[in-house]
């Protein structure tokens, strides 16, 4: 604040003008904190589970599985939603101009029980199933 803005005013009158102006500011740093801690905490998470999921992955060669990767880095996490319904999954995420939707139809002979869906921090959706018997 100028001089000539606090011309006239008591310290005390000072220092709640300063804090009116001031305190808006310091909610909008907290709320921004916050999130950040949010999101490294949601990164730490997926970046255990791929871990959980590579050594599984490493642990059981003789599994086979099937699976399909989508380039998600346009797409908000929070846009992004799967489900799978009898023999489909589907994938649906959307951002402003921009809406996609996708149906993957699952084999035969897959665990549909076991579904795995991994989003990786460079921004890749891998959607997994384990083929359970060899197609006749």
């Amino acid at each position: 604040m100028s001089a000539a803005k606090n011309k006239g005013l008591s310290k005390t009158q000072e220092f709640k003008l300063m804090r009116s102006e001031y305190e808006l500011r310091v909610n909008q740093l907290e709320r921004d904190v916050y999130e950040c801690c949010r999101i490294l905490n949601k990164a730490r998470k997926t970046e255990e589970l791929n871990k959980k999921w590579s050594s599984a992955k490493n642990g059981c060669e003789k599994e086979k599985i099937v699976s399909w990767e989508f380039d998600m880095l346009d797409f908000p996490v929070e846009n992004i939603a799967i489900w799978h319904k009898d023999k489909l999954v589907y994938l649906r995420a959307f951002k402003k101009n921009l809406d996609m939707k996708q149906e993957i139809l699952l084999p035969q002979n897959v665990d549909k029980s076991k579904i795995t869906a991994i989003f990786t921090a460079p921004g890749t959706l891998t959607i997994s199933v384990p083929i359970i018997t060899a197609i006749r």
